[in-house]
């Protein structure tokens, strides 16, 4: 999927993640928030510091086990949307 998680880190647009997290609750978007934080979980196993995390997002590839979690996400994702765009309708 394009613009999936596995592509966010993978390209290591992931090394902003903690920052994105920041701003997504600052404006209140907490299900996509709290999606994000399912995210870094998953490639944060190492429980890194935000530092060394984008160090790490941006030096490392990710395995099939994440992938497969973070694509279950990403459906979790694109519910969302879809839900919002036709409760706005």
């Amino acid at each position: 999927m394009n613009g999936s998680f596995v592509q966010y880190f993978d390209n290591s647009y992931g090394m902003f993640a903690y920052e994105t997290l920041r701003i997504l609750e600052q404006i209140n978007a907490k299900q996509i928030a709290s999606i994000l934080q399912q995210a870094l979980k998953i490639v944060n196993f190492k429980s890194l510091d935000e530092h060394e995390f984008s160090s790490f997002v941006t030096s490392n590839i990710l395995s099939d086990e994440m992938g497969d979690s973070l694509d279950y996400l990403d459906d979790q994702y694109m519910s969302y949307k879809i839900l919002k765009i036709l409760i706005s309708s």
